[in-house]
């Protein structure tokens, strides 16, 4: 298969994984909320907090997928195995990390969140279910590496689609047969999510197994300079991303604290929609590492410049699909997603679309990143990335809690946002082009290129949507149409990038051809 058809595999797999996916975290949260009020707002408050532990099960999948892809590549069954027997050391040690400190927050939960006396026992446990299902992501972290490395992109998706699956089936299964109180919800979704997410883990890796025989975690003589290699670039990957989640993870603590309970609530709902423009791109991104590590290994740097400049245009154009609609209706997408203001007294619903809509700014910019992180990780030098995104992180995070402490009243809510939705969007884009052009040796504009080019073209869609929406009711079947009549422009649109000049060329002449034909046979 050509490199052409890989990548499209990888997309469009990537695309409709992100697309049911999309589907799933909607309908789940509509059933979370069938639970109660204040089990939803715990369940999102420990997912915007306790949850971002599973960045360390990504951080390892990073760091293990330069020397896997090294070792893959080269042929050696027995260097490959060494390895892989050294990523399984790695990856056993992180996995208990968590689980031990996820263990031991759970005994001090009451004294970090405002948290109901009724529902205490239960955060505890579902804090706990959350450690070991975060646990076994790191514990089997190299095997999902290895369906990516194979580049079995399409079965990648089909086991992502079955881990969203088991939270979906684990809210249902409670409803159905769950009665009780709150608390009894929150248990049984905790068990059984554990369940079915540790079910499909363990599949994972009996396939992985499968796929390479030879690849086994219990040999002795495992690689101790690929392990110290391993841990090496995990250290600059838990900067990396501890440095990104700091930024929510501040805003959702800071919520609790100063808000309360409600305002995570709030929090969750606008991370989640607004979230979903980043999304967009996830489909580009998701194995784009492991695309990058095999193209600089065995490309020049002509292909390495190629490769940054496509990504970096596909994933504005991404993220450009569904942010304008996040911008001018979050208010409308958010009453047909969880019902009107009635039906949800404690969440004030203006505050909460003005949240969405800088959560979808801040989600723009990061996934427009993701191309550049994904490129640098591959290339195994996320060290320089990562220290820029920490001294980000470093001075955004007290900007942002200083204009929450005296600031004006009304920007004190959504301050605690800043980091993620303002900070780092403005910083970033100077800093992070800048860094590019050193490693390429290219001028700085040859990295903000594809994305004006971008923006540029994306325009006139933005604009008919904004006219459209002017028009036509924002909501029901009217909101539906005004997302169908921007998509289908701004798909039109992609053909000014995605499709080669020489082409577009070729088709302008055809098209001039039969217009100059037809038009002369009805003047004769």
């Amino acid at each position: 298969m050509g490199e052409l058809q890989k990548n499209l595999v990888r997309v469009v797999g990537n695309f409709t994984r992100l697309g049911i996916g999309l589907m799933f975290g909607l309908l789940l949260v509509r059933l979370q909320l069938s639970f109660g009020q204040d089990a939803f707002s715990i369940i999102i408050l420990l997912g915007t907090t306790v949850g971002y532990l599973r960045i360390f099960p990504d951080i390892i999948q990073h760091a293990v997928i330069a020397e896997l892809s090294r070792a893959y590549h080269s042929e050696d069954r027995h260097d490959m195995s060494r390895a892989f027997a050294a990523a399984g050391r790695v990856s056993a040690l992180i996995g208990l990390t968590i689980l031990t400190a996820v263990s031991g927050f759970a005994l001090v939960v009451d004294q970090v969140f405002n948290i109901p006396v009724e529902l205490l026992g239960a955060t505890r446990y579902l804090t706990v279910c959350i450690g070991i299902q975060t646990m076994s992501i790191a514990l089997f972290a190299p095997c999902y590496k290895i369906l990516e490395i194979l580049e079995r992109f399409t079965e990648v998706n089909f086991w992502h689609m079955a881990l969203k699956l088991s939270f979906l089936f684990a809210a249902g299964l409670v409803l159905l047969f769950v009665e009780g109180s709150q608390e009894r919800f929150i248990i049984c979704y905790g068990t059984l999510s554990t369940l079915f997410f540790g079910t499909v883990m363990v599949s994972i890796m009996l396939r992985a197994m499968h796929l390479l025989p030879h690849a086994t975690f219990f040999r002795r003589d495992f690689c101790r300079d690929a392990a110290k290699r391993m841990l090496r670039t995990g250290v600059w990957n838990t900067v990396s991303n501890v440095s990104m989640v700091s930024q929510v993870v501040f805003g959702a603590f800071m919520a609790n604290r100063f808000f309360g309970i409600h305002a995570n609530g709030m929090y969750g709902l606008a991370i989640q929609l607004g979230g979903y423009v980043r999304m967009c791109c996830g489909g580009l991104a998701y194995g784009l590492d492991s695309i990058a590590a095999r193209v600089l290994l065995v490309g020049k740097s002509s292909r390495r410049n190629q490769l940054i400049e496509v990504s970096t245009a596909a994933h504005a154009w991404a993220v450009l699909t569904l942010f304008p609609m996040m911008v001018l209706f979050p208010q409308e997408i958010l009453t047909e997603w969880i019902g009107p203001q009635s039906k949800n007294p404690q969440f004030d619903y203006a505050m909460t679309a003005n949240l969405i809509r800088l959560f979808a700014f801040g989600a723009m910019f990061h996934g427009i990143s993701d191309a550049w992180d994904k490129i640098l990780i591959g290339a195994g030098r996320v060290a320089s990335y990562a220290r820029l995104q920490l001294g980000i992180t470093i001075l955004a995070i007290p900007l942002s809690l200083a204009i929450a402490l005296k600031g004006p009243e009304g920007l004190r809510f959504f301050s605690l946002s800043f980091p993620y939705t303002l900070f780092y969007p403005l910083f970033g884009l100077w800093v992070f082009p800048w860094l590019l052009s050193l490693w390429t040796q290219q001028r700085r504009w040859t990295m903000y290129r594809p994305l004006f080019k971008t923006f540029a073209v994306t325009l006139l869609p933005v604009s008919i949507l904004f006219l459209a929406g002017l028009a036509l009711p924002a909501e029901g079947l009217g909101l539906l149409l005004l997302a169908v009549l921007f998509g289908t422009f701004h798909v039109l649109s992609s053909g000014f990038l995605l499709v080669p000049k020489q082409y577009r060329r070729m088709g302008f002449d055809f098209l001039m051809g039969l217009r100059s034909r037809f038009g002369g046979s009805a003047a004769e």
